[in-house]
């Protein structure tokens, strides 16, 4: 196991008087939580692995990184899409597991058929806690997923999602239901549950209205659904429950 990644080794010289002249030094082993995040490089540093790495960090975890793709973007959009092929793909995450446990993955741009095979074959032997964000077009518009991957990704990879984390067109994509309403919202997160994950969070910041609102759709039959509404206002509301 690699020494900087996976243990803190804090040494406490600790006198312990169990024979005469003897002393006893405890080494206690402190575990760093490690997640691995597969995603999109974002050379601005405001998305994709970058970003995860800043927010993996913050949450006091480890963030190991896999690349899918090399982007060309700044902060106006995105230029280019260069993919990583699927085997160094395949050989990235192989190099890490054999040296790092991970805890839970975070999976964000995957942009073909082979890639999306990679994670889930990964994914299928190795039962881990997996949030999948499906980055699906850029906020400047731009396609950042084959077409003909949507299957692959809705039959192979969702199905090993503990959570899948949608925005308003990635949820329109997903499961082919416009959405006008939270009403819709809701249809279409059940939709994307029939594909097999646990749990749907729907962000809603592209509906129309003073409020964003996010809808949480999960699997078990009797909860109810949870808003949480983000006022324009910067103050956000606690969570709602409301059944829709």
């Amino acid at each position: 196991m690699h020494k900087y990644t996976r243990y803190f080794h804090l040494l406490f010289p600790c006198f312990i008087c169990m024979q005469p002249n003897i002393r006893v030094l405890l080494h206690i082993q402190m575990k760093y939580t490690t997640v691995l995040s597969i995603a999109g490089s974002d050379c601005s540093g405001g998305a994709g692995i970058q970003a995860d790495i800043k927010t993996i960090s913050a949450l006091g975890c480890y963030a190991a990184s896999i690349v899918t793709a090399v982007t060309v973007q700044n902060t106006c959009g995105v230029k280019n899409i260069y993919p990583i092929p699927a085997q160094i793909v395949k050989e990235q995450i192989q190099a890490v597991t054999e040296d790092m446990q991970i805890d839970a993955l975070k999976i964000g741009m995957v942009t073909d058929e082979g890639i999306i095979a990679v994670i889930a074959d990964f994914l299928s032997s190795n039962r881990l806690p997996a949030v999948f964000d499906p980055v699906l077009v850029s906020s400047s518009g731009y396609s950042l997923v084959k077409p003909e991957a949507l299957h692959v990704m809705r039959d192979r990879l969702i199905p090993h999602c503990t959570l899948v984390t949608p925005n308003l067109p990635e949820a329109e994509i997903l499961s082919g239901i416009p959405i006008r309403n939270i009403e819709d919202m809701a249809n279409a997160g059940r939709q994307i549950l029939t594909y097999g994950c646990r749990s749907v969070l729907i962000k809603g910041g592209h509906l129309e209205g003073g409020d964003m609102t996010d809808i949480l759709v999960p699997t078990e039959p009797d909860a109810r659904f949870l808003l949480l509404l983000r006022l324009t206002s910067a103050k956000v509301s606690p969570y709602r429950r409301l059944s829709v």
